[in-house]
């Protein structure tokens, strides 16, 4: 027990005594009390043995009090955060309940009014969905299938108010094209994410969104007259050809960097 205590306060001599490290250093004599116990019953009798043993398996007890704190400290960090992303959830919303409440009292316009709380509903969602997307992508390194479905929730929830809003404040005829055009832009955004997270396979999606989201364009356009069918449907052309210049562009590149890392070997 003695030389656990030397052991221990020796390892700690040179940092300065706090309530965490007399914390740390209670429940190091507790593990190594309790391991030594472990041992006598497995058979050792030599005091001097046993504290070895205990000892190598503790080779650098200052490093790993670090590596508890800054776990105890990252642990601490995502509680508040989450703790301020529910309270600000709840703040948004409530605030959105008193702007619409004091708004129709007002005004009358109760008609109108409630989409002042649908729109903080909807805020309160759309900042909740990116930010979940962006720690579970933090955390894993990647763009993930769940991150994308989030992201493009949140894409979709937006066009949803859009659309609502150009039919009850201001009405506009033909808004439905919004759902149309929320799908390419959720493909845009994704299709950035994905490149920018997933380095081996974002050149997939690349590929595969560019001729999708011509195509929509072309058909969002030629629906709303901005451009007619014919030939408009060359968009959908300059979309694949866009896709040959990207690969293209890849080909390139990538054997640029295969030339520098050969001539690095040769040097």
């Amino acid at each position: 027990m003695n030389n656990f205590l030397e052991y221990i306060e020796k390892s700690f001599e040179n940092m300065k005594e706090t309530e965490s490290l007399y914390l740390y250093k209670q429940k190091l004599i507790a593990k190594m009390t309790e391991r030594a116990n472990e041992l006598v019953a497995a058979g050792l009798k030599d005091d001097k043995i046993i504290c070895a043993i205990i000892m190598d398996e503790y080779p650098d007890l200052v490093k790993n009090y670090k590596a508890s704190m800054k776990e105890k400290a990252t642990v601490s960090k995502k509680t508040k955060t989450g703790s301020l992303m529910t309270v600000g959830a709840l703040g948004g919303i409530f605030g959105a309940v008193c702007l619409y409440l004091a708004v129709s009292f007002l005004t009358g316009a109760w008609n109108k009014s409630w989409m002042l709380l649908l729109g903080g509903i909807f805020a309160v969602l759309v900042l909740i969905f990116v930010t979940v997307s962006g720690k579970l992508t933090k955390k894993s390194g990647k763009f993930g299938l769940i991150s994308r479905i989030l992201c493009m929730f949140a894409v979709f929830l937006i066009a949803v108010y859009m659309f609502l809003f150009t039919t009850v404040i201001v009405p506009v005829s033909g808004n439905w094209i919004i759902f149309i055009l929320s799908v390419p832009f959720a493909m845009i955004f994704d299709m950035l994410l994905s490149y920018k997270f997933n380095k081996k396979t974002g050149i997939f999606s690349i590929l595969l969104y560019i001729p999708v989201i011509f195509t929509l364009f072309y058909v969002v356009l030629g629906v709303a007259k901005v451009l007619p069918w014919h030939p408009g449907w060359l968009l959908i052309l300059f979309g694949i050809l866009v896709d040959f210049v990207v690969v293209a562009v890849r080909l390139v590149s990538g054997t640029k960097v295969k030339e520098e890392e050969d001539a690095w070997s040769e040097d």
